[in-house]
């Protein structure tokens, strides 16, 4: 005879079922119920990032935690064409008409359970779970909140639909993980991979900043048994390696893919290092500061120091999606290289190749400045922090307008002396040589232009 459950217990059971079947997607994601799939893209892409835990206000990381997998859900049943309709013709609640389990409707309580019962990607019979409970608690808070990005797709039609534009290529870079099914696949994923860690949320991810992955790379997760066509595109299978992990570049159609499988998939270093080899990518940085530059990069909260950029020149460097550049001018003081030290940065965030422009502006020339200005010092020794601590202050001077001194600057930057005799022509003819703080001038684009044919 089985044994009674209490009656609190199933009065909780079932108020969870009815909240998780009276879900509005439409409401969730701020859409109207006409909505097209690019509407609904654009509005889950908006509301994922607002909604991100690492940017919540102290003691808000929880309900932004379950905003997000909220706005998940959401997304997961309204971007799967046949999804939706059956949440539709359910009369909007979630859960309605499903099969049950994975490949049920998209609804909480069935995403919540799929999720808990695997500790990752599949059902599960329990027989992991003391041992998945064990390891959860060595995951390291990044890795738990990346785990929590990636769309869980029910069908090969529902991952065309998500990431495929009009013209049947990828919108953004494809990173999807196939699993067989079984727990101990969504284990070995979850725990020895950690998959999609460190390629969703934010790019730094213990401070939230840096780069948002999902403007540039779309994390999903398959079970191959919900749908034998998700293996059979990839050539994977439910019974063969486990797991398989996809790579799609953006603009590809999705069987230009590129996989890693198996035992080379199963460990985070492996998988990590075989994504960044796909994120390659060149930034070129020209120096139309007036003096030369100290250029470092940086990735999470490591940063490291490359060689000085003299006054006009251009060099390519090398790098990752993702990597952030910096300079600063090398007559900078101090051990602390501040923001208000910083005349230009930038976030490598594009597939093809990119450009980092260093200009003049008005900077600090001590990366303490910060600090001196709180304990008084522009009031108490103004002479010294006015010349060195100029932003800090505020004492910078009005932005004068972006000219040229000589009338023969456009000429003189046509025929290429911007770079050749930086050194006069940088202060002299701003305008011409781009070297304003605004940015170029059509002027300065167009010499820029005939100087590199």
């Amino acid at each position: 005879m089985g044994r009674l459950l209490p009656a609190g217990f199933l009065l909780g059971l079932l108020s969870s079922v009815l909240v998780a079947q009276t879900v509005d997607h439409y409401a969730t994601l701020g859409i109207k119920r006409t909505a097209s799939l690019a509407e609904v893209k654009r509005a889950y892409r908006a509301k994922a990032l607002t909604s991100h835990p690492d940017k919540a206000r102290p003691g808000e990381a929880e309900a932004a935690t379950d905003a997000f997998r909220r706005i998940a859900e959401a997304y997961e049943t309204l971007s799967d064409p046949q999804e939706r309709r059956r949440y539709d013709a359910g009369g909007g609640r979630s859960g309605g008409g499903g099969s049950g389990g994975f490949r049920g409707g998209g609804g909480g309580a069935q995403r919540e359970w799929f999720w808990s019962s695997a500790g990752g990607f599949g059902r599960g019979d329990g027989r992991h779970s003391w041992r998945n409970a064990h390891h959860e608690h060595f995951l390291r808070p990044e890795v738990r909140r990346a785990q929590e990005r990636p769309i869980k797709l029910r069908s090969l039609g529902h991952l065309r639909s998500s990431a495929l534009g009009d013209d049947g290529r990828t919108e953004r870079a494809v990173l999807l993980a196939l699993t067989d099914g079984t727990e101990a696949c969504a284990a070995t994923l979850k725990f020895e991979t950690q998959f999609p860690a460190p390629f969703a949320g934010w790019s730094d991810a213990t401070m939230g900043s840096g780069l948002w992955w999902e403007d540039v790379l779309q994390t999903y997760t398959g079970d191959m048994k919900a749908d034998t066509k998700l293996g059979t595109l990839f050539g994977a299978s439910a019974g063969g390696a486990c797991p398989t992990i996809v790579f799609v570049r953006k603009g590809e159609a999705l069987e230009s893919f590129e996989a890693l499988r198996g035992a080379s998939a199963r460990h985070w270093k492996a998988f990590s290092d075989w994504v960044w080899d796909r994120l390659r990518t060149v930034v070129t940085i020209r120096n139309l500061h007036h003096s030369a530059v100290q250029l470092w990069w940086a990735t999470g909260r490591t940063a490291h120091k490359l060689s000085l950029l003299e006054s006009g020149q251009v060099v390519e460097q090398h790098s990752f999606i993702s990597h952030r550049f910096f300079a600063w001018d090398a007559r900078t003081e101090g051990t602390t290289l501040a923001d208000d030290t910083l005349l230009a940065t930038k976030t490598l965030s594009g597939w093809e190749h990119e450009e980092l422009v260093v200009r003049t502006r008005c900077v600090d020339g001590h990366g303490a400045c910060g600090f001196w200005r709180q304990r008084g010092e522009c009031v108490r020794n103004p002479a010294f922090m006015d010349a060195k601590c100029q932003r800090a202050c505020g004492k910078c001077p009005p932005e004068e307008a972006c000219r040229d001194v000589e009338e023969a600057c456009p000429t003189w930057a046509a025929e290429g002396h911007c770079a050749g005799n930086a050194a006069w022509m940088l202060p002299n003819c701003r305008r011409s040589c781009g070297a304003c703080e605004g940015g170029d001038s059509d002027d300065a684009a167009r010499a820029r232009r005939k100087d590199e044919v």
